[in-house]
Formats: C-alpha cells, sequence, structure tokens
C-alpha cells in the first residue's frame, strides 16, 4: 500500500499510512529496519524531494549509529 502511494506521488497518504514511523523512531528499544528507511528514501528520491531523501538519509545513520552503540558499548 504505501509503495503504491509513492509510486502514485501521493506521499502524504503514504505517510499517514506507515505514521507509525515515527512512533518507532521515538521509542527507544524500537528501531525501524534498513528496508523501511530505503523505501521513504528511494520513494522520496524518484518523485525528486530531494530534501525529504537527505532528512531521511541523515534519520538512517542516527538510527544505525544507535543500534551499534546498543549493542557495542565502549566500556
Amino acid at each position: 500500500m504505501v509503495k503504491e502511494c509513492f509510486a502514485n506521488s501521493r506521499f502524504d497518504e503514504a505517510v499517514n499510512t506507515c505514521a507509525f514511523f515515527e512512533d518507532m523512531c521515538s521509542k527507544k528499544f524500537i528501531i525501524p529496519d534498513i528496508l523501511i528507511y530505503r523505501i521513504f528514501l528511494d520513494a522520496y528520491a524518484n518523485g525528486s524531494r530531494f530534501d525529504d531523501a537527505e532528512r531521511m538519509a541523515n534519520l538512517t545513520v542516527d538510527a544505525n549509529l544507535k543500534c551499534i552503540a546498543k549493542f557495542c558499548p565502549l566500556d
């Protein structure tokens, strides 16, 4: 459903359909997987929404660094 919305340039509907994404990012122990970030990143880039694509790329890096830090403490 989300991919179809992005394919038809219905970005707001796609984000509303996947509104739990923001909730997932705000939780301490729930980190969206790379596939979710990639879907958003690809859709924004394909829709020429490069500012949103850049924001999503930054969120991807932040989430992965948090994941690494959680599982690989520096102690």
